[in-house]
């Protein structure tokens, strides 16, 4: 009976020690995780343009009418379309009649162009315009981008203090030199030794009376080509509306990348005690919005996975991940499994420190 309970005892402490270790591993590959996370935030946005603005692209209205199907935008469109009525002249291209006839011995070809009337045609040009208004709904707001805040940390040791003018009081001392005027030689020093040199008299030369002539007015021969709007009501319309046009670009949360599972951990410690971990992190595509499933493509849904390979260190306070360069500086990068990439970096980095520059 002493036997049963021992080995009871026994299995229940291995299963304890079991079950802690999977525990202890299941917090570690989520604390990394949680560290690549921390240090790798990684949110996209797209840029969407709202207001009051012409778009006669027929794939970017389409895209906005989806983007209001979607509960993105609220959208009108508007259209102006006319004909335009133009005269132009058509000259057509000349043609050579040949005679021939015989003087004599002699063969003599007489030439002349004779060329067609002129002829005017009318052609009718179209003009199409689209004008589209574009707000964002209420549940789109809380996707807007914020503008990040720079926070600048101040030296207390290097304010500068205020100035104060009554520490100054001659800063505002108004100052001037006062000179007595030295008057150039040449000039006369006073008025009454000016001379006044009296101006020729110009003779007046009679012109002999030339008789006008009565102008002849030409007739103006109309320019070509002669245009005109068939309907201008619209074509008014369309200008007045360009005159309102006005729009502005606004970033919305597309979607974020984060981490979901670090996996294939490796641990090393180096000869100073420095404890570091090579591990792989799966990424996943996650909060994708309508507007980012939209313009980035039908393909970017929820899930798509991505993989990375990060390195952590516990020096100097803590877990932290460190950049591979890093890992290269302390020579650790070769305890570990490395791949064909991996080995012919090593390599190389071996081939150049053995050459000589």
């Amino acid at each position: 009976m002493k036997r049963i309970i021992i080995g009871l005892m026994a299995m229940f402490c291995v299963l304890s020690l079991v079950s802690c270790g999977e525990k202890d591993k299941e917090i570690s590959t989520k604390k990394i995780v949680k560290l690549y996370n921390d240090k790798n935030e990684q949110k996209f946005y797209v840029s969407i343009d709202t207001g009051y603005y012409e778009v006669n692209d027929k794939n970017q209205r389409l895209m906005l009418e989806k983007l209001s199907k979607a509960g993105v935008i609220q959208y009108v469109v508007e259209r102006y379309a006319w004909y335009t009525e133009c005269k132009k002249i058509e000259i057509p291209s000349p043609q050579k009649i040949f005679d021939y006839y015989y003087i004599g011995e002699n063969n003599i070809i007489k030439s002349e162009t004779k060329y067609k009337p002129v002829d005017t045609v009318t052609k009718y040009d179209y003009e199409e315009h689209f004008m589209v208004k574009v707000t964002l709904t209420d549940k789109i707001q809380k996707y807007i981008k914020k503008e990040e805040v720079e926070t600048v940390e101040v030296d207390k040791d290097m304010i500068i203090p205020e100035y104060n003018e009554k520490d100054w009081p001659y800063d505002t001392l108004q100052t001037a030199e006062k000179w007595p005027v030295i008057i150039k030689p040449s000039e006369p020093k006073l008025p009454h030794e000016r001379i006044e040199i009296p101006k020729p008299q110009e003779k007046k030369v009679e012109q002999p009376v030339v008789e006008k002539k009565p102008e002849v007015v030409k007739e103006k021969k109309p320019t070509y080509p002669i245009c005109k709007c068939l309907d201008k009501t619209t074509k008014d319309l369309y200008e007045n509306a360009k005159k309102n046009e006005c729009s502005g670009k606004v970033e919305l949360f597309a979607y974020e990348i984060k981490a979901v599972k670090a996996r294939k951990i490796q641990t090393y410690k180096a000869k100073t005690g420095v404890n570091f971990i090579k591990a792989e992190i799966i990424t996943n595509t996650v909060d994708v919005t309508p507007q980012g499933h939209l313009l980035n493509g039908k393909n970017l849904i929820n899930g798509i996975p991505n993989m990375t390979v990060v390195y952590l260190c516990d020096y100097p306070k803590g877990w932290k991940i460190i950049d591979s360069t890093l890992v290269n500086e302390f020579e650790i990068l070769p305890k570990f499994d490395l791949t064909d990439e991996e080995k012919d970096l090593i390599e190389l980095r071996e081939k150049m420190s053995d050459s000589q520059f």
